[in-house]
């Protein structure tokens, strides 16, 4: 069994609800959670660094509304409530959850299309020490079209990021 299944944010609608991103993203670790994978669910994000003026509720809050009503016990469910990008979702989660509980041995939820550099990013922060697994979120709501612009996006700030010395 894993330590925690890290989810990542996925944004919040403009009514400041559960984005299709984000709840494409804990309805797959739900199903992974519920299979007896891990002993926590870490939500993490509190809100894109697009957001202008940062929503009332975080990402993290809103995420655990919805795995709550989808089953998960809410002593199971921790959030990370400081991070606005994928780099800020690894930092926090490592020094707030995995480096004061000793927990080496992860999963990680997001998109299809965000996880080359989710992985990446993870790999870097984390480093060697780490165990960890990384599960793509299907993102069938969006258009072929969205889907192909967003993996676009994706590969574009894979490449800039992998310049950096981190």
């Amino acid at each position: 069994m894993k330590d925690a299944l890290i989810v990542l944010g996925g944004d919040i609608n403009a009514n400041g609800e559960i984005s299709l991103t984000s709840k494409s993203r804990i309805e797959k670790a739900v199903k992974i959670f519920n299979s007896g994978y891990a002993n926590h669910l870490i939500l993490s994000g509190k809100a894109s660094f697009s957001k202008n003026p940062i929503p009332a509720r975080t990402e993290a809050q809103i995420m655990k509304e919805y795995a709550v009503l989808l089953g998960v016990p809410t002593e199971k469910i921790l959030l990370e409530e400081d991070s606005r990008d994928t780099i800020g979702n690894a930092y926090f989660v490592k020094n707030k959850f995995l480096e004061p509980n000793n927990w080496r041995d992860v999963g990680v939820v997001t998109s299809e299309y965000h996880l080359p550099r989710a992985e990446y990013i993870f790999k870097k922060v984390l480093g060697e020490q780490y165990k960890i697994e990384f599960f793509p979120a299907e993102s069938d709501f969006l258009t072929k079209e969205e889907l192909e612009n967003k993996i676009a996006g994706e590969k574009t700030k894979l490449s800039i990021i992998s310049l950096w010395r981190i």
